[in-house]
């Protein structure tokens, strides 16, 4: 681990979490998710995600080099949902659905950071 790096992956373990309490507070008081979510979004989809953001969280704490690859799908999930929402809200209803703006430009830079962070062990590790 190179410590110059370890806020990126405590940053994106926090930020994970924050998701899945969000969803977790979408299950448990749907009037929470009813800004970001219709009311036909299944359960087992923010169930889904609870597990999924709880796993990345735990992932980027324990430094797995490997959860770049991982991110890099998430990526396009998260494109094709919050990314495409966004579109279409905008599109449609000329508003701005800053949750899916937000996610979607956030996951993107974090993705960027993972990167750099990476290829900065990497350097580091071949000039040792």
């Amino acid at each position: 681990m190179i410590l110059r790096h370890h806020w990126i992956y405590r940053v994106g373990a926090a930020a994970f979490l924050v998701a899945a309490v969000y969803h977790l507070a979408a299950v448990l008081v749907p009037r929470c998710g009813a800004y970001a979510y219709p009311s036909t979004y299944p359960l087992w989809r923010h169930l889904l995600f609870i597990a999924i953001n709880v796993a990345f969280s735990w992932l980027l704490l324990a430094h797995v080099r490997w959860v770049i690859w991982p991110m890099a799908l998430l990526m396009l999930q998260i494109y094709n949902g919050h990314g495409r929402h966004a579109w279409e809200t905008w599109q449609l209803a000329s508003r701005i659905q800053w949750i899916d703006v937000l996610t979607t430009i956030g996951a993107s830079v974090f993705l960027l950071l993972l990167i750099a962070a990476r290829r900065s062990e990497t350097t580091r590790r071949e000039t040792v």
